[in-house]
């Protein structure tokens, strides 16, 4: 499929060459730079690491914002640990898996984290988009005090070019919006979870159900988009559950996704969560 737009840093040349011959790889080039907002002088400054190490791009961050950070749960910010590890040459897999309903599923430019497009269960997994219960950054903070993003991080984007605005837990690039480029899912209902009020329509938008496709250079990329589900609707590469546990909260647990279930298709989480968790997202 051919793109609408010009691609800035497009991770679609491989990585082999260049760590042979620099020892970096093309994903580092596309984390920003953090810098403290002077209105978060309370918190630490933000801090971000990146690491190419053999096959796994590395991501140390201590989660906080290089915004100015308005509080908008209950959930006072507070400094994290994050460390990811995500493949730097990610593959295509068999079949498509669904994301974890809490947690981690992405990570942006900015070392913070993405979520899915639903709250926890005391909300009844709805769309925070929708309920407007996220400040300017499309972001708000965990009980953990974790913040995370729910939908495309605008604050951090300076233009209107199309640009990797992060990367999947299966290490493939996520795009910037585009007014030309739209979701296939479609909200069908008036369900309170946002699962279940949305349902893929193949065809009724040009990207398939995990938010992504392949473009004309031949390489799959997912794309955020301004309507449901916002940054990625499922893994369709090769997902490791193992090289980030510390994203799942209650691993091991089953977590059927609530709302419609496609006949067929293995709904169940990988290192689920538990939906009868009393836990605010």
């Amino acid at each position: 499929m051919q793109s609408d737009t010009k691609i800035l840093n497009s991770t679609s040349i491989t990585n082999t060459n260049l760590q042979k011959s620099t020892g970096e790889c093309l994903q580092k080039k596309n984390f920003i730079d953090v810098k403290p907002h002077p209105s978060n002088s309370t918190y630490q400054d933000p801090q971000l690491e990146i690491n190419c190490n053999g096959d796994y791009l590395e991501i140390y961050s201590n989660g906080i914002p290089t915004f100015e950070f308005k509080s908008i749960t209950p959930n006072a910010l507070s400094e994290q640990n994050h460390n990811w590890k995500i493949p730097l040459n990610p593959k295509l897999s068999d079949k498509k898996t669904d994301i974890p309903l809490l947690g981690t599923v992405a990570i942006a430019i900015d070392g913070l984290p993405y979520y899915g497009a639903n709250e926890g269960p005391p909300q009844r997994y709805s769309d925070p988009f929708l309920d407007q219960i996220l400040d300017f950054c499309n972001g708000h903070t965990a009980p953990q005090g974790d913040y995370h993003y729910h939908a495309v991080p605008d604050c951090i984007l300076s233009d209107n070019i199309s640009r990797v605005i992060g990367y999947s837990l299966d290490g493939f690039e996520i795009m910037s919006p585009s007014n030309n480029i739209k979701s296939s899912w479609q909200k069908t209902s008036t369900a309170t979870s946002a699962w279940e009020a949305h349902e893929f329509i193949e065809g009724s938008g040009g990207l398939d159900k995990c938010n992504g496709r392949i473009d004309e250079d031949g390489e799959y990329r997912y794309y955020s988009t301004f309507t449901f589900p916002y940054i990625i609707g499922c893994y369709n590469g090769i997902i490791d559950d193992t090289l980030n546990t510390q994203t799942q909260q209650n691993p091991g647990q089953n977590n059927m996704r609530p709302g419609r279930q496609n006949s067929g298709q293995n709904n169940m989480r990988p290192g689920g969560q538990n939906p009868g968790q009393n836990r605010n997202d």
